[in-house]
Order: structure tokens, then C-alpha cells, then sequence
């Protein structure tokens, strides 16, 4: 641009691995002596959306203070392992915080999530989503939860999330983070959870629901995709997970048979490159 001397175009797909590029740039009047200068151009990879794939899901209907898979996984290195473990306690508390444990690593509690279901009136029901960073040399073990008192049952599904920004802690790979049900002791047939603040386009959104029923019933909303679902009788519950990465929106959502429901969603960030 003559005017403003901006530069623009449109850069060509993988450009970036040709990068960096010498530029040499020639300015012309026509009446005075031409000026030249040089620089160097980086083009830089954009961030994608981070992939997502199942490491393990377990279920168990006993009452236990201690539960552990009965599955031996190995994570990938340089992944986010994003863990939602659900349950049910015999009161109207929360349980304390759970001590999780598995592979090697350090897991640290994201967020919480709770509602009172329609089988029982005085039992509450909770999903709690933890995170750790498999690192260079993550190890075989099995995914532990461990509490200070009893739980009924317990499902847990655990997301290896490939592409999140690993740059700082855990949890500095999180972003937005929300709950929601369909009211305690109600009962419906849909849920959406609205994430409050909108996901970067990069991200992927990961969702868990929570249903106070048993059998396999949960279905995805229209964007998402899901990697698993568990389900246990006595206590009757069912679990799935789900993801976005396709420019995900402010929301998660799912349809499901007739029951009490909670969702909690977390948006998982894409590194930086």
C-alpha cells in the first residue's frame, strides 16, 4: 500500500515449512533513486483444535472408599490426560476432596460438579474432573480414586487429549469450565451447559453427563462427538463423555430418556506454536 506502506496478501497453505523467508523489498517514485531494504519473514504454524481419544473408562457399583481400574494403560507422551469421575454419596454432602492417582503422575482437580437424583432424595451425586500431564515417560498403571469416607459406586472416564497447551501446568491447559442439571430431583430429557464464557475456536470442549438411571441412553448434541459411556445398576447410574473440536461453541448438550441429569463441560486449550 503506497499510502500506508502496509504489506498484505493472503499466505499459502504450508507456508510454514518453508519458513523463514529473506524478503527484499524495492520502493519506487519514478523520479528519485529507488529504496531497497531487507528483512526476514516467519510463518508460523496456526493452532489446531486438540485431538481426543479415550485411555480408560471403569465402572463399580460397590460402596468403597478406594476404587482403582481393573485396566493396565500406558498414556502417550506429551499429552493432557483430562479424568471425570462420577459417584454418588449416601448423604446430602459432597464427599472431600478425592486423592487420584495412576501412571506416574501428578493429577490436580479442575472443578466439581453436583446434583440430588430422583432414585433417592437424600443421596447426592457428583462428577469431579481432574488433570495431569503425562510428560516424557508417563508409566503402565491403572487410574485410582481414593476418599476419606464411602462412596456408592463410581464411574470414571479418562480423556488422553493430544495438542493442548502444555507449556505451563495442568490446569493452565483449562479454560472455561461449567455445570449444570436438569434441578434436583427433576427430571427431563434434555440438558444444555452453557459454558458462561466462549471457547477460543482453537479449542476442544470435553463434557461429561451424568445420569441418575441405568442402561446406555445418552446421546451427543449434533456438534459432539462421543468417546465413551458406562453404566452400573445399584446404584442406577450412567456416564458417557463427549467432545467438540470443530470451532466449538459456547455450550454442551445431549438427550437422554427420562431421569435426573448433570452435565459438566471443560475447555481444553491448543498449544501455542
Amino acid at each position: 500500500n503506497s499510502a500506508s506502506g502496509l504489506i498484505s496478501g493472503t499466505i499459502a497453505p504450508g507456508a510454514a515449512s518453508g519458513s523463514p523467508y529473506a524478503v527484499q523489498v524495492t520502493v519506487s517514485d519514478g523520479a528519485e533513486v529507488d529504496a531497497t531494504d531487507t528483512f526476514t519473514w516467519t510463518v508460523g504454524q496456526a493452532a489446531t483444535n486438540p485431538t481426543t481419544a479415550l485411555l480408560d473408562s471403569f465402572s463399580n457399583s460397590a460402596d468403597l472408599a478406594a476404587y482403582t481400574s481393573p485396566n493396565t494403560r500406558t498414556p502417550s507422551p506429551g499429552r493432557l490426560l483430562v479424568a471425570f469421575i462420577g459417584g454418588r454419596r449416601g448423604s446430602s454432602q459432597l464427599p472431600a476432596d478425592p486423592t487420584v492417582s495412576g501412571y506416574g503422575l501428578t493429577w490436580s482437580k479442575v472443578t466439581v460438579g453436583s446434583f440430588v437424583g430422583t432414585s433417592s432424595a437424600t443421596s447426592r451425586r457428583w462428577t469431579y474432573v481432574y488433570v495431569a500431564k503425562s510428560g516424557l515417560a508417563p508409566t503402565a498403571d491403572r487410574l485410582s480414586v481414593t476418599f476419606r469416607g464411602t462412596g456408592q459406586g463410581l464411574g470414571a472416564l479418562i480423556a488422553e487429549v493430544d495438542g493442548a497447551n502444555l507449556s505451563g501446568t495442568a490446569l493452565d491447559a483449562v479454560g472455561a469450565t461449567a455445570t449444570a442439571s436438569t434441578g434436583n430431583g427433576v427430571v427431563g430429557t434434555a440438558l444444555t451447559v452453557p459454558l458462561g464464557t466462549a471457547p477460543a475456536s482453537s479449542s476442544t470442549v470435553l463434557a461429561s453427563f451424568h445420569r441418575d438411571a441405568s442402561g446406555a441412553s445418552i446421546v451427543p448434541g449434533t456438534q459432539f462427538t462421543e468417546l465413551g459411556e458406562i453404566t452400573h445398576l445399584n446404584p442406577n447410574s450412567d456416564y458417557n463423555l463427549q467432545f467438540d473440536r470443530t470451532s466449538p461453541g459456547g455450550s454442551a448438550d445431549a438427550t437422554f430418556p427420562s431421569s435426573g441429569v448433570m452435565g459438566i463441560a471443560v475447555e481444553v486449550r491448543a498449544a501455542q506454536l
